[in-house]
């Protein structure tokens, strides 16, 4: 109830004074935990998820935006290289060839762990169509390929340069 009527509020946008009396009459709320469940409740109502991570996770696949790519480089009309964390964007990857459906899209990523989550998708048409996802030594030989490395064994210890490396795609 809010000033003892049962009605439908916008808990978004609570007035000032009403949250104000509220607290006054709940000093056992901890105001930092109180001002931090209000932000992930706004984060919630504004862009459906609570925290930075798990929208980032959920829209791009991945937990940060691209980083490792050569800024002010134009685009040569073959390839894009870039840097994520943790995982391929794939929710990135098929919103391009959605825009771009008469583009075909390739898109390879292998992790740092040389070995596991590395692959290929391939986009004909604005749609995912023809995949690769090797396993074993042919999953360290692919990952190895695309980072350009000379042989390296599962989870041997990879140099990365001061750009960060990153595969060759």
């Amino acid at each position: 109830t809010f000033n003892g009527k049962k009605e439908n509020y916008d808990l978004s946008h609570i007035p000032e004074k009403a949250e104000q009396a509220f607290l006054r009459v709940r000093p056992d709320i901890d105001s930092a935990a109180w001002e931090l469940g209000k932000k992930a409740f706004q984060n919630q109502q504004r862009w459906g998820f609570t925290t930075w991570y798990g929208f980032c996770t959920n829209q791009w696949g991945t937990k940060w935006n691209a980083y490792g790519y050569d800024n002010g480089v134009q685009f040569d009309g073959k390839s894009l290289r870039f840097l994520t964390a943790w995982a391929p964007p794939t929710p990135i990857m098929t919103k391009l060839a959605q825009m771009y459906p008469d583009l075909d899209f390739t898109h390879k990523w292998a992790d740092e762990d040389i070995g596991y989550n590395c692959g290929e998708v391939e986009y004909h048409n604005g749609v995912p169509d023809g995949e690769f996802f090797p396993v074993g030594q042919e999953a360290v030989d692919y990952a190895n390929s695309l980072w350009g490395n000379d042989g390296l064994e599962e989870d041997e210890e990879i140099e990365e340069s001061e750009d960060m490396g990153g595969p060759k795609l």
